[in-house]
């Protein structure tokens, strides 16, 4: 299984909203397993998230990054412009 995790790091003032947004957009969408982990992390930081896309093969994840992505992380900034980093990093699960 190939997991892709994206961190975000959220603007205080937009935590709750972006929340519920990412629930509501990108959650709901049942075309692929999502996660959304909450990251404890220094007080003086701001709001982390994880959000995990679950994927059976790497093929499956690269076109995910090639088509639904871009998607993803444009309507995330239309609706919360600058309020919002990100970093991704690429799993894959190993399986005794």
């Amino acid at each position: 299984m190939r997991i892709l995790n994206i961190t975000f790091s959220i603007d205080n003032g937009a935590e709750s909203s972006w929340v519920m947004y990412v629930k509501k957009n990108i959650l709901s969408d049942d075309t692929y397993h999502t996660t959304l982990l909450r990251i404890h992390s220094d007080e003086s930081t701001h709001p982390s998230y994880g959000v995990q896309f679950n994927f059976d093969t790497i093929e499956k994840l690269n076109v995910f990054k090639a088509q639904q992505l871009p998607l993803i992380y444009a309507a995330l900034h239309k609706e919360f412009p600058n309020k919002w980093v990100m970093f991704e990093t690429e799993l894959e699960a190993i399986l005794p």
